[in-house]
């Protein structure tokens, strides 16, 4: 079965440095109301959001190959 993956190492969160040493500030809205909100949460993942685009044109690519080749029938 094709998929499409990565075999990069998870990095450990970065302590931000914005916070002028008074440790970190949970910026998510609506926090005060959220069961997920940074304070209630044990670690929090940053995301890049083109990875994922990349990985479903990758996806994506690979099936309108497919699609394109010439088969044995033809």
């Amino acid at each position: 079965i094709p998929v499409v993956y990565s075999e990069e190492e998870v990095r450990e969160p970065e302590v931000p440095g914005w916070d002028a040493e008074s440790g970190f500030q949970c910026i998510c809205p609506h926090r005060e109301d959220s069961p997920h909100a940074c304070e209630k949460r044990r670690r929090i993942y940053g995301t890049a959001s083109f990875i994922t685009a990349s990985f479903a044109m990758a996806a994506a690519g690979w099936a309108v190959r497919r699609l394109l080749e010439p088969t044995a029938a033809n």
